[in-house]
């Protein structure tokens, strides 16, 4: 399975919700051999808070047959001073149907504006993960 993960487009929606929620979509290409695509079970997105750091539980990303996208969605907390820039690390890895991982992605990173919102609030993000093959 290949390794190489390519941002295709980072923030396509922003809309404001009740409170601070705040939606996000972030969309990856992973470069997934076709010959490989029977095998695979699921990509594993990994959201860490510094370069190469510790790597979370990951947000599965299943595959079912087809041509994609294929998505999940998942929601973590970017918390800040209203106005500062938090940047938050992403990788991934695909899982075979055996639940053998591969090597992670490249590592990419995207910088969350904290909006002037309610300032008791955390900013808390839904993600909605585009995986395209």
């Amino acid at each position: 399975m290949k390794k190489l993960l390519i941002v295709i487009a980072i923030l396509l929606v922003t809309s404001l919700g009740f409170g601070a929620d705040f939606s996000k979509q972030l969309t990856f290409s992973w470069d997934q051999a076709s010959t490989d695509l029977p095998n695979l079970k699921e990509w594993g997105l990994y959201v860490m808070t510094s370069s190469g750091g510790t790597k979370p539980a990951a947000i599965a990303v299943p595959y079912t047959t087809g041509t994609g996208p294929f998505t999940a969605s998942s929601t973590f907390t970017v918390t800040g001073t209203p106005g500062a820039t938090v940047r938050r690390y992403f990788v991934l890895d695909a899982v075979s149907k055996g639940l053998n991982r591969s090597g992670f992605s490249n590592e990419v990173f995207y910088d969350f504006i904290i909006p002037f919102a309610d300032v008791t609030t955390p900013m808390t993000l839904k993600v909605t993960v585009t995986v395209t093959p």
